[in-house]
């Protein structure tokens, strides 16, 4: 009963922690809205990794991150499901007839943007399957995502 308070006191800490420490970090004060962007993409991210490799430490490493495992192979399942995600809703909506790709349309700095947006899936994965998700899955056996 100690252990699974204390783990669930550890995950309350991590969760919150970097929910205030991604609120208190600065923004970008770019005019731009991609360098923004990329920036509020950037502040949470770097907030879960700091978090995540702190909290691995704590747990003196017993916790097996999948980042761990074969990060070449994580890199590169990443950027195929960062490609599925984006790309998924723009083939239904096309398919839809919901958007039209006629004419040219120039997005200033495209390639900014849409670093960030893979910025935001790899954080979203660092945070549903990293540490939190570690821990509960091979302390408790407990599935929290698919």
């Amino acid at each position: 009963m100690k252990k699974t308070v204390i783990t669930f006191i550890e995950c309350i800490c991590f969760f919150l922690g970097w929910a205030i420490l991604s609120a208190v970090l600065p923004l970008s004060n770019s005019d731009n809205p991609a360098v923004w962007r990329l920036w509020a993409e950037i502040t949470p991210l770097l907030s879960i990794i700091a978090f995540t490799f702190n909290f691995w430490i704590i747990e003196k490493k017993t916790i097996k991150l999948h980042l761990f495992n074969n990060p070449i192979k994580g890199v590169l399942i990443g950027i195929i499901t960062g490609i599925l995600w984006l790309g998924f809703p723009v083939v239904i909506m096309k398919l839809m007839k919901a958007i039209d790709f006629s004419g040219k349309n120039d997005i200033p700095l495209f390639f900014v943007w849409i670093l960030a947006a893979f910025l935001n899936v790899i954080m979203q994965e660092l945070l549903v399957r990293g540490w939190l998700y570690q821990v509960l899955k091979q302390k408790y056996n407990i599935a929290i995502s698919p």
